[in-house]
């Protein structure tokens, strides 16, 4: 399971998409117990959503971006009917979107895209894939001179302990030794046992 840093580092909630027609979507139903059960209606079309965290390996969380009293009011009222012995320990619904469903759902983008969502779905379940993703950003940073980019993507991939490797390290360092934070490339300098790091970090000592 992602960590929280992993889950903020990859900005899911910048994915908002509406429903391009009134769509029969499943939530879950929440009740102070606790108790969990599901439930699903019609949901009008325009109504926008903003996935924001992980529910399983195959499902993520999502929110309503603005607020839609009408649709709660109708969800509460099928809970009264559904779960009537429960209804006064209702404390919320949690919509959720699932892989197939980003393929099949009739979704209207307003920002980001579904293949970036199965993309943040495939990190999310490999802390490699999550590594691979930021280091290539760095990396494609590195060989465009975009030092700060380089210093938060390569940030971003050492959220993942085991997986940084020396050239992360060197361009890293680098990165920092243009920008004029010395130390700090010394640090990553030393970190690296790459030819290149070893070089830069004997030209910062002896000038």
């Amino acid at each position: 399971m992602a960590t929280r840093e992993q889950i903020e580092a990859l900005k899911i909630d910048e994915n908002v998409f509406e429903l391009a027609e009134d769509t029969e979507l499943e939530y879950l139903v929440h009740f102070a117990a606790p108790f969990t059960g599901a439930d699903k209606c019609i949901v009008p079309k325009g109504t926008a959503f903003a996935p924001h965290g992980p529910m399983r390996a195959d499902a993520l969380y999502m929110h309503l971006v603005e607020d839609n009293e009408e649709l709660y009011n109708k969800m509460e009222q099928q809970v009264k009917v559904e779960y009537e012995d429960l209804f006064t320990r209702l404390q919320g619904f949690s919509f959720f979107i699932t892989e197939e469903q980003l393929r099949t759902l009739p979704l209207k983008f307003r920002s980001g895209s579904a293949e970036c969502l199965q993309e943040i779905m495939s990190m999310l379940n490999s802390p490699y894939t999550f590594y691979k993703h930021f280091y290539n950003l760095a990396l494609d940073a590195y060989n465009n001179g975009r030092w700060q980019d380089v210093i938060e993507n390569a940030n971003t991939a050492s959220l993942v302990p085991g997986n940084v490797n020396s050239d992360l390290y060197f361009i890293r360092g680098y990165a920092y030794e243009q920008l004029g934070y010395i130390k700090k490339a010394k640090e990553n300098y030393r970190c690296s046992d790459s030819d290149e790091a070893e070089k830069a970090l004997v030209s910062l000592i002896w000038g």
